[in-house]
């Protein structure tokens, strides 16, 4: 697994330690299949009252926060301890996800990880024939391990507000980025909203400044990962 900046020894232990269990297919771990086909059990797990679900991923999807609205929202129901550690480098990709409601920071992620109440969920290590595959932690102390390491790099990383990655739009402007990016005029954007093409005519500018970009196409480019 890839050895972020930062990562204590405890974290690079675990790293090893289950490197070396998922290349033995040894006990404690549950091969789940690719990464793609983790995704359902994954999902399974997230959609489950649970006392906590700490994430920390590579990169995310350029509107992660859009897939993630409806369950995040049942877990602050339930009261669930929700926390998400991303790299600057993913904000910076995907800017959009800066408005992912779970308390997020910012930070080295040494390799992604999910733990819930009932287990972990880890990737296989990189530079290995299980490098595209997810694996389920269960053996409990190694679930207790991988929770550790993830407050390591939790109390590592710094909050979003107080990061270098691009501050969350004003609801408004927010709206106008995400029609721009499904392709809507400005004419279409301001029926939708109820206000002036004027008025949305400065959101635009707002948006392309915000993203950094040089036109409103380059905008809509950047939002989408593809800049």
């Amino acid at each position: 697994m890839a050895r972020g900046e930062n990562a204590s020894d405890a974290v690079l232990a675990f790293a090893d330690d289950v490197r070396e269990l998922m290349l033995a297919e040894g006990p404690g771990l549950r091969l789940l299949g690719t990464r793609a086909e983790a995704g359902a059990v994954i999902d399974g797990f997230s959609t489950r009252p649970q006392r906590r679900a700490w994430n920390m991923q590579w990169t995310m999807g350029s509107r992660a926060f859009d897939e993630h609205a409806e369950a995040n929202a049942a877990s602050r129901a339930f009261g669930t301890d929700l926390r998400l550690v991303v790299p600057l480098t993913s904000l910076r990709r995907a800017p959009l996800n800066v408005h992912i409601e779970t308390p997020m920071r910012i930070g080295a992620v040494p390799y992604p990880l999910l733990v819930v109440d009932e287990g972990a969920f880890l990737s296989g290590p990189l530079g290995t024939r299980l490098a595209d595959t997810f694996w389920a932690v269960e053996d409990p102390e190694l679930v207790e391990r991988a929770a550790r390491v993830y407050v390591t790099v939790w109390d590592a990383a710094v909050p979003l507000a107080e990061s270098e990655a691009p501050q969350p739009l004003p609801p408004r402007t927010l709206q106008v980025a995400l029609r721009l990016v499904d392709g809507y005029t400005d004419k279409e954007i301001a029926a939708a909203l109820g206000v002036s093409e004027r008025t949305v005519s400065g959101e635009v500018k707002r948006v392309v400044e915000w993203a950094g970009a040089r036109s409103r196409g380059h905008a809509v480019a950047l939002l989408v990962g593809a800049g």
